[in-house]
């Protein structure tokens, strides 16, 4: 006969003999799939309630006139062609990390009411209604480089459009939580051009564009061959080879280019610039914010020099959520209730709530096999989104006295609607080792557009070698995997790894208005919510051994991983926030914050993923055998070897092959 396949600890009895598909992971729950819940929020949200704040009118864009921090930049004459000041044009917009995907937020400013630019490679300013930047011609007296607009600017264009890319709220002069691009602002002093960009750069390497025409010449459309900046930054937007290519308002030809985005801690911005009609260019340096605009580390011989202050909380709002909610977007943050399920080879987690669109995390934690991490190291886990598993951050977090973490998933989203996630194994002694003492397990990571990329498909191109020489190595891939085929079957060379897609997926749907709020924690209407975090992993990534119940815990953190709020799963006995990682201990507060899901061994060898045993998944298990693939690892010994075949064997006949 042919085994179907599903399990948790709620629902195994309840759907024993019947066939169930796998959930679609789109960040809303499959009833019929995940059963009950395996846990229902307990505490009103001390993270931001999701909801409607009342009547918003699109069109109102608040008061970007009147804000005075943002992005300055000085760049003397010579950098621009010229011999004495004249007028110059330049075009500035928001982009996302990796320069293919355009906000809303550009300056001479978008038609009212525009949204996203999407793939810039497919945006044509000149179709567009007004003209898609500004000239700079005043003189006047030299203003200073700190990210502060000085009286000496002058004005030449504002934002017409609410910020797609997140409202800033924190107020902070480093990191932000948005993006917007208020004003426009320049004047030429003393041999320079200085440019002031009103409004803020969220840290989380979303990109500020800058284009200026100076000269004679120049490109009207990005096609062509450029300089080799910001890894690829040109590249992204410019024609791919079928005539597509951003291009620019008629009239506007652009010579020079420069480009930064800001994030890590403490936060750092790396400003790039190229000249385009010489084909030159490259990394400046870079600053931290509130400085003078100096740069430091790259090669800048004529001293530019770029200031940003983050502190606006004014200018442009956020985009008003559509009255049933949004399921991009999200105002705060919340766990409502947490469901499971181990179907077709994958555990699926179903987490109802929100993520608000400002890099605030879900921090998910994973106890699958003896062994593990029972107090998250505070040195010697991979390095992963910025030292998150280290101390100072998650390091010193301690679970509850039966949980031993193997497994480590985080998720984040921001105000461009994209998707980030990480994830890490931890071992009970920190990474394996080189001979070197550098690690060979890997920092995994994955992001990209919602709109592109959902669920997000952790199978991009990056998987780095250990050549003993590296202090940290990152993949897209899921690590465990990875890592696996690093050292596998001694001796290993160490430097030919291998990544293999589909172990991971990742997705969110944050239309939620109900659940818990600000205030108060209704348990009938939390258990009721069924859209939020939704994600996959394959049970070999994991570490599953076949035999140990899976315990999941987890919590909503800030963007740095190092404050807690009192969204946990389990829940909590008060609605006090937790605070830092390294202060938690959850084996001495009252409840249990963790939830169980009781696995199907079969699990182990539904390699194709139908919920169904029988001779694809041989085929696929000798592939992955003849590979010394991770997932063929059946003794759980770290060598694959005939007594994985025979385990193999043994499974697939008690399991109905």
């Amino acid at each position: 006969m042919r085994k179907l396949l599903i399990s948790s600890a709620a629902v195994l009895a309840a759907l024993s003999g019947q066939a169930y598909a796998q959930p679609a992971t789109d960040g809303t729950r499959d009833a019929g799939v995940y059963g009950p819940a395996l846990f229902v929020q307990n505490q009103p949200t001390s993270f931001g309630d999701s909801g409607p704040s009342g009547p918003c009118d699109p069109a109102a864009i608040g008061t970007p006139g009147t804000v005075g921090t943002g992005i300055e930049i000085r760049i003397p004459l010579s950098a621009l062609g010229l011999a004495s000041p004249g007028p110059v044009k330049v075009c500035a917009f928001i982009n996302n990390q990796g320069h293919n995907f355009g906000s809303n937020q550009v300056l001479g400013g978008l038609p009212a009411l525009s949204g996203n630019l999407g793939n810039l490679r497919n945006v044509n300013f000149s179709t567009l209604s007004g003209n898609q930047y500004g000239t700079i011609s005043a003189s006047g007296t030299a203003p200073s480089v700190d990210g502060v607009r000085d009286g000496s600017y002058v004005q030449y264009s504002l934002q017409t459009n609410r910020t797609s890319f997140g409202d800033a709220t924190d107020g902070l002069i480093d990191t932000c939580n948005g993006s917007e691009l208020d004003g426009l602002h320049g004047v030429f002093a003393d041999g320079f051009l200085h440019i002031f960009l009103s409004g803020n750069l969220e840290s989380n390497f979303n990109k500020i564009e800058i284009f200026i025409d100076s000269k004679a010449g120049g490109y009207d459309k990005l096609a062509g061959t450029f300089p080799d900046i910001d890894s690829g930054a040109l590249q992204s937007m410019a024609d791919d080879g079928s005539g597509n290519g951003l291009t620019f308002d008629t009239g506007f030809e652009a010579d020079y280019y420069m480009t930064f985005g800001l994030g890590g801690s403490p936060a750092t911005y790396y400003p790039n610039y190229a000249d385009l009609q010489a084909g030159t260019g490259g990394y400046l340096g870079s600053a931290i914010p509130g400085g003078d605009g100096t740069l430091s580390g790259g090669s800048n011989p004529d001293d530019i020099r770029v200031g940003l202050d983050n502190s606006n909380i004014a200018g442009v709002p956020g985009l008003c959520p559509p009255p049933a909610g949004d399921p991009d977007l999200a105002t705060g943050s919340e766990i409502d209730n947490v469901h499971a399920v181990m179907v077709a080879g994958r555990v699926y987690v179903f987490m109802g709530g929100n993520l608000q669109n400002n890099f605030n995390k879900l921090d998910v934690f994973f106890d699958v096999a003896p062994g593990g991490q029972n107090q998250i190291l505070s040195a010697g886990n991979p390095d992963i989104d910025f030292g998150a598993l280290a101390a100072g951050k998650l390091g010193g977090l301690k679970f509850e006295s039966d949980f031993e973490a193997d497994y480590w998933l985080t998720f984040a989203n921001d105000g461009g609607v994209q998707m980030y996630g990480n994830a890490s194994v931890l071992r009970t002694d920190g990474y394996l080792q080189h001979p070197s003492g550098n690690p060979l397990d890997y920092g995994a990571y994955r992001f990209g557009p919602k709109a592109t990329q959902n669920p997000i498909p952790w199978d991009g191109t990056l998987l780095d070698s250990q050549d003993g020489f590296a202090t940290s190595i990152f993949t897209n891939y899921a690590p465990r995997a990875a890592g696996f085929s690093l050292v596998r079957n001694p001796p290993a060379s160490y430097t030919d790894p291998i990544g293999y897609a589909g172990y991971i997926g990742q997705s969110i749907n944050n239309s939620n208005f109900e659940g818990v709020t600000g205030s108060t924690a209704d348990p009938l209407a939390a258990a009721a919510v069924a859209t939020g975090y939704e994600f996959y992993v394959d049970v070999c990534e994991l570490g599953w051994d076949g035999v140990s119940p899976i315990k999941i815990a987890g919590f909503l953190a800030n963007g740095g991983h190092d404050f807690v709020s009192n969204q946990v799963i389990g829940g909590l006995p008060t609605a006090d926030q937790l605070g830092a990682p390294s202060g938690i201990d959850f084996s001495v507060i009252d409840g249990t914050q963790q939830v169980t899901l009781i696995g199907d061994a079969c699990n182990r060898i539904d390699y194709n993923h139908d919920s169904i045993i029988d001779f694809g998944d041989y085929l696929e298990f000798l592939n992955l055998y003849d590979g010394s693939a991770l997932c063929a690892d059946l003794t759980n010994d770290g060598i694959i070897d005939f007594s994985d075949y025979l385990e193999f064997l043994n499974l697939f006949n008690s399991c109905g092959g």
